[in-house]
């Protein structure tokens, strides 16, 4: 896995979560113009590399291959180094033998959660014919998955002694010359190694503090939940206010905009039915001026004509004054009661006749037409 391979979310990952153990130091780590820092820092994170010069690596060959014996074992190594950061991992097998690897590792290095040799890291991108000298102060080789380290002192001062001391052969030689270059290497492996085998690395010290630590976050965030649902509730509580209040303001605005379609409705019931009564009567009539002064006082029911005379049939609460208002129009010639005048829950009963001369009629109320122009050809 390249650097180039690592997306954003990774790198924000490791920011986060990812510390580095080295010269007794700790030391966060921050991606920034496309490069890796250390940054030093006073406690490590939930993840933590630590530099070779500060744990001990074992390759451990046993008789034994069966996997329940093998578990036995392991657990017993554990539990020897219970009080102390110690990792171990079947890391090959034959027929006959299981390899290990195993790493103890300083006091000081202790405190996270997953605690992970750099060997181990560095590992990832070896191949099994070569042999890597890191900053010039240890060389590291993989064969067959059983990672080799040596410091580079005293009588291991080549690769050739190196690979003579753990019995391997090697046919290149690598280096990672500086410090920007080894960061690299090992953010590059991080997430391979803990997709591969993360477990492995889980330190039961570190667990019991991250178990104190998560019993002292349950009471933070207990409060903080209780905070957060206390102005929650609060929130809601002034928001319903405000919408109350807002409810009141446009109560009026729907009050008078019912009113306005109450009166709607009545005028467009009102429309039909002067329509239901003229649609006998010629549209051009002095018959809609007669109605129009009327309607203040009455209700029309009908209007017909019948034997050269037009009959109204109606309700209104003075008979008299519909009558009076008839009479007002000089082209209205004997208007008068046909029936008496019946009384009925407070409304008076009419029928009114009266008749037009034909002449006013078509005169006053017929279009003109229209007289032709005598000149040339219009065609």
């Amino acid at each position: 896995m390249s650097e180039q391979a690592l997306r954003g979310w990774q790198k924000k990952l490791i920011c986060s979560l990812v510390s580095y153990y080295k010269d007794s130091q700790h030391f966060h780590l921050n991606y920034d113009k496309g490069e890796w820092h250390l940054i030093k820092s006073s406690s490590p994170k939930f993840i933590q590399i630590v530099a070779r010069n500060h744990y001990i690596e074992q390759v451990d060959k046993l008789p034994v291959t069966d996997r329940k014996a093998l578990n036995s074992m392991l657990k017993l190594r554990k539990q020897k180094h219970s009080t102390g950061g110690y990792s171990t991992q079947i890391r090959a097998q034959d027929e006959s033998t299981s390899i290990l690897n195993s790493w103890l590792f300083d006091k000081k290095a202790e405190g996270s959660l997953i605690v992970v040799p750099e060997s181990a890291l560095i590992a990832i991108g070896e191949s099994n014919s070569s042999i890597t000298l890191v900053n010039n102060e240890y060389y590291l080789a993989q064969r067959n998955q059983v990672i080799y380290s040596a410091a580079r002192f005293g009588l291991i001062n080549s690769p050739e002694r190196f690979a003579n001391t753990v019995g391997i052969n090697f046919d290149n030689v690598s280096e990672i010359n500086s410090q920007s270059c080894l960061t690299e290497r090992l953010v590059c492996s991080i997430f391979p190694l803990l997709k591969r085998s993360m477990l492995h690395f889980v330190q039961p010290q570190g667990l019991l503090a991250y178990q104190a630590y998560a019993k002292k976050s349950a009471v933070f965030s207990a409060v903080v939940c209780i905070s957060y649902l206390a102005l929650s509730s609060a929130y809601l509580v002034v928001k319903k206010e405000h919408l109350q209040s807002e409810l009141d303001k446009n109560q009026d605005n729907i009050n008078q905009a019912l009113l306005t379609f109450s009166d709607y409705e009545k005028n467009h019931n009102r429309v039909e039915s002067w329509q239901a009564v003229m649609a006998s009567v010629p549209k051009i009539s002095p018959n809609l001026l007669l109605l129009d002064s009327i309607r203040s006082k009455a209700k029309v029911n009908s209007l017909q004509y019948k034997g050269e005379r037009f009959v109204i049939r109606g309700e209104s609460e003075n008979a008299i004054a519909v009558l009076e208002s008839l009479s007002e129009f000089d082209w209205v010639q004997g208007p008068k009661f046909d029936f008496p005048v019946r009384s009925y829950r407070g409304k008076e009963e009419f029928v009114i006749s009266y008749s037009i001369p034909v002449n006013t009629y078509k005169t006053d109320y017929q279009p003109k037409p229209v007289t032709e122009q005598k000149g040339g050809d219009h065609g």
